[in-house]
Order: structure tokens, then C-alpha cells, then sequence
């Protein structure tokens, strides 16, 4: 009795307007021709955010908003019952005929269901009650399955509303740097799973048809008269190109794109290397960013991307290089195991006369020592060489453009957390990770032009052992080399500073 009470007062409180308000905007949703209209979804969202800041009784907001979600149900079911025909064949106001036929559709495939699923379906909650109707849906029936969708609708509409409003004061006390940080992080992340996303569902098709205009361009440049005229003039330098472009000549189109890629990598680096040396503009960027990112600092934080950098320790690429060497030689293709120790050896002796020759210091925001000179950064160099030659290994022998592009994302990223792990632990500038990004893709590119050249020589051997023993050898290896990263983990420690 005393809870009654307590209702009946609110009654004559101030906000009874608001729940008025609550039960209208919920019934004239669901009205037929208005609820396309009348925003009562967001209304109540926004009706829930105030209750959370005490303007509304929670309880009594939600059962309004019920009751009017259950009014204006029975309204659409008895008009149904009443007019339902001739509405089905006229249409009403801007409710055209498609609009039932959708709904009918609907309601045939979940039956008396279809009333309570359709509740919290755009466009379906105002046709169902209308069908229901009209088809002489048993009252009992409808009654059910309405009521338990306006209490689901409901809840689902308001209490969001007072959750988020409620979360505000929560999340002014985390919205700290650190909170800022990750924030900055995570919109990178959501625009970096649209952009594969979109590589993987369209990007094989948009590559179709770009290959097509492109052949289509050539061909319809190669008919000119003029062109042709031209080129009969000079057929040496022409049959030369010809050669060039030849897809199916390793020295042909493979190693042309492959050169090209170098010498504008070695150009990068060099430019790079011509900034460090003139303490040009790219140092001040350097300076400042650092004493930017070191302002992000946490130990949370710290202690992720320390898991991060340790993906770049030579120990760990020890245990990862033996692992891979191990697999490629069971899987009989050896032909890559060459050119990937090339890749690193070649990347590291680079990085090493780099740091010697520049002999640049670290950053004074470093959260610990290291003993060796800063340009080019070491972690970025084994990031592109080693896990750039995996990524490259791994596409070259899957066949499907989805997994083709799971798996250079992946690798795209791997890289990219260990050289951003670099500047977040402060021991390297950004312009040190660019050059080692640099210096890794040029010996990643010869590594990769001389896998090529191996597999235009000398075709892999078919492989004969069971292909459940592989799995199963494969799977052990991986194991066991992913339990060696977390040992090296777990036993390597880092002085960290005050951050």
C-alpha cells in the first residue's frame, strides 16, 4: 500500500507532465502513419538520461513508457481488425502497400511471435499490430506476446539513457591523459578494421575492375594510329618495355615493380639520413613529439607496449626465426629459408654501420638505457625485414583474397605497434623509426626479389607427408615458440622511471 501511495503522490509532483509525455511519444510511435514520424525511441533514450540525473522516478518512467507502447499496439489492432483490407490494397497517408507487404511477409515467417520481435524492428513495430489484426490474431495471443514486447522495448529504450548519463561522472574521473591516449587509440583502430574490412570484401573486385580500365586504356592507346606509327619507329626501346612489363618473366614486370620499390626506399632512406645529419626540420618534429607522447605515459600503458617492443628483441626474433626455418623446411619450401635469413642479416649489419656512421644519442625522455646509438631504429628494422618476410611468406602461399588481406593487416600492424612501441617507451625518435622502416623494406625487397627469382628457377617440391602430421608438427612449433616470447617476457625487466 505504502508503494501505491508513493505513486499516487508522485501524481501530482511537478514531472507528472514528463511521464505523460512518456506514455505519448511511446503510443505515437506505434501509431500507424505517425510512429514513422514521431522520434519516441530517442525521446525516452534521452527522457532515461534525465532520470539518472533525478528529474524522473526511473520505475515510473518505464512503466509510461509501457503502457503507452501498449495502447498504441491495440490501436494499431483494432484499426487492423476494423479497416486492415482496404488499408492493405489504398495504403494510408504516406504508408504505402510495399510497407505491408513487408510486414506481411515478416509476420508469416515468425507467426504470433512476429508481434514482439517486431517491437524492436524500424518500420515492422507499426505494421505488426496492423497484420495482427487484420488476419484475426487470437486477442489472448496478441495480448502475450505485446505486453512482453512493450516491457522489452521498454527497458531497452530508457535504461541506456540513465546508464550513459549515469557513466558521465565515471568517466570524468578516467578521462584522464591516459584515458585520452587510449581514446586516440581506439578511433585509429575502429578506421583501421573499416579500411580492411573494406579491403577484404571489396578490394578484390575494385582491383578487377581497375585492371580492366587499365587494359582497356592500353588498348585503346596501342590502336591509335599515331602510336602505332610512333612505335614502329622505335621498336628496340618499345620491344625493351614490352620485356619490362612481362608478367610472366621474373625479369620482366616481378622485377621491375621490385626495383622501382628500391630505389625509392633507398631514395627515402637517404633523405631521411640527409635530415638527421643537417639537423633539419625533422629533428625539432622529433623533439616534440617525444615530449608529447611522453606526457601519454602509464604504467598500463607502459607495461603493453613494453610486451610490444619485446616482439623486436633479438632473443625473440631468435626463437621466431628457428621456428619459421623449421616449418619451411618441413613444408619442403626451402626456397624462401635464403632469402629470409638475407632479409635479417642483411637489415641488421645495415642498422649497425647506420648507428655507428650517425652515431645520434637517445632521447632524454627514454624510460630506460640502451647501450647502442639511436638512428636507425633496430626494433623497426627486424619489424619490416623479419615480419615483413612472414606477412610476404604467408601471402604468397594462400590463395583466398580474404585471408590474402587478414594477413597483410596483421602484419601491417605488428609492424607498426613495434615501431610506435619505440616512441612510446621514448628510445627512439620518430625519424630513427622511418629510417629503420627504411632500412628493413630495402633489404625486405631484396629478399623478396631473390625468393621470387628462386621460385622462377626452381619450383617447390611437392610436399608428401600427411597433411594431419604437418598440422599437428606446424601447430607444436608455433606453440612452443609463442611460450618462448612469454618466458623472455616474464624474466627480461626494464628500469622504468617516475612515469
Amino acid at each position: 500500500m505504502d508503494y501505491i501511495q508513493s505513486f499516487l503522490n508522485s501524481i501530482n509532483d511537478y514531472n507528472t507532465f514528463g511521464y505523460l509525455i512518456a506514455l505519448i511519444v511511446a503510443l505515437a510511435e506505434t501509431a500507424i502513419g505517425i510512429g514513422l514520424l514521431i522520434p519516441g525511441s530517442t525521446i525516452l533514450l534521452f527522457m532515461g538520461g534525465m532520470a539518472a540525473e533525478g528529474y524522473f522516478n526511473l520505475f515510473y518512467l518505464i512503466i509510461f513508457a509501457i503502457a503507452g507502447a501498449v495502447l498504441g499496439d491495440n490501436f494499431n489492432y483494432f484499426i487492423g481488425e476494423k479497416y486492415g483490407t482496404k488499408i492493405f490494397e489504398k495504403g494510408f497517408w504516406f504508408v504505402k502497400p510495399a510497407h505491408f507487404k513487408k510486414g506481411q511477409k515478416f509476420f508469416d515467417e515468425h507467426g504470433s511471435m512476429s508481434v514482439f520481435i517486431g517491437r524492436f524492428i524500424p518500420s515492422i513495430k507499426e505494421i505488426a499490430p496492423l497484420i495482427a489484426g487484420t488476419f484475426k490474431m487470437k486477442r489472448s495471443s496478441f495480448m502475450l506476446w505485446n505486453f512482453l514486447g512493450a516491457i522489452g522495448w521498454g527497458i531497452s529504450w530508457t535504461l541506456p539513457g540513465y546508464f550513459f548519463s549515469q557513466s558521465i561522472d565515471v568517466a570524468k574521473i578516467w578521462l584522464t591523459r591516459t584515458g585520452f591516449f587510449l581514446a586516440i587509440i581506439f578511433v585509429i583502430f575502429v578506421i583501421f578494421y573499416i579500411i580492411k574490412t573494406v579491403a577484404a570484401n571489396r578490394g578484390e573486385s575494385f582491383l578487377d575492375l581497375l585492371i580492366s580500365f587499365l587494359k582497356s586504356t592500353r588498348q585503346a592507346i596501342v590502336d591509335n594510329p599515331n602510336i602505332k606509327k610512333y612505335v614502329a619507329k622505335h621498336k628496340k626501346f618499345f620491344s625493351f618495355l614490352k620485356r619490362r612489363f612481362d608478367k610472366n618473366n621474373f625479369y620482366g614486370l616481378p622485377l621491375t615493380l621490385l626495383t622501382i620499390a628500391l630505389i625509392y626506399a633507398l631514395g627515402m632512406f637517404g633523405g631521411i639520413v640527409e635530415d638527421v645529419i643537417n639537423s633539419d626540420s625533422i629533428v625539432t618534429a622529433d623533439i616534440r613529439l617525444e615530449n608529447l607522447i611522453a606526457v601519454f605515459r602509464s604504467a598500463t600503458l607502459t607495461k603493453f607496449f613494453f610486451w610490444i617492443t619485446l616482439l623486436g628483441k633479438w632473443e625473440t626474433i631468435t626463437i621466431f626465426t628457428v621456428s619459421t626455418i623449421t616449418i619451411l623446411w618441413i613444408k619442403n619450401k626451402r626456397n624462401y629459408i635464403t632469402p629470409l635469413l638475407l632479409s635479417i642479416i642483411g637489415s641488421e649489419i645495415f642498422t649497425s654501420l647506420g648507428k655507428i656512421i650517425l652515431h645520434r644519442s637517445r632521447p632524454d625522455t627514454a624510460l630506460y638505457i640502451e647501450n647502442t646509438f639511436s638512428f636507425p631504429s633496430g626494433h623497426a628494422t627486424i619489424a619490416m625485414s623479419f615480419y615483413g618476410f612472414l606477412t610476404y611468406l604467408l601471402i604468397r602461399n594462400f590463395s583466398k583474397w580474404k585471408r590474402k588481406t587478414n594477413i597483410f593487416f596483421s602484419g601491417f600492424a605488428i609492424i607498426i605497434l613495434i615501431g610506435f612501441s619505440r616512441l612510446y617507451l621514448g628510445v627512439h625518435y620518430l625519424s630513427d623509426v622511418l629510417g629503420g622502416y627504411l632500412s628493413g623494406a630495402i633489404w625486405l625487397i631484396i629478399a623478396i626479389s631473390l625468393s621470387e627469382y628462386f621460385m622462377s628457377k626452381k619450383p617447390e617440391i611437392n610436399y608428401t607427408k600427411p597433411v594431419f602430421k604437418e598440422k599437428v608438427i606446424t601447430s607444436i612449433i608455433v606453440i612452443s615458440a609463442l611460450i618462448g616470447y612469454i618466458i623472455i617476457g616474464f624474466n627480461y625487466s626494464i628500469p622504468l622511471g617516475d612515469n
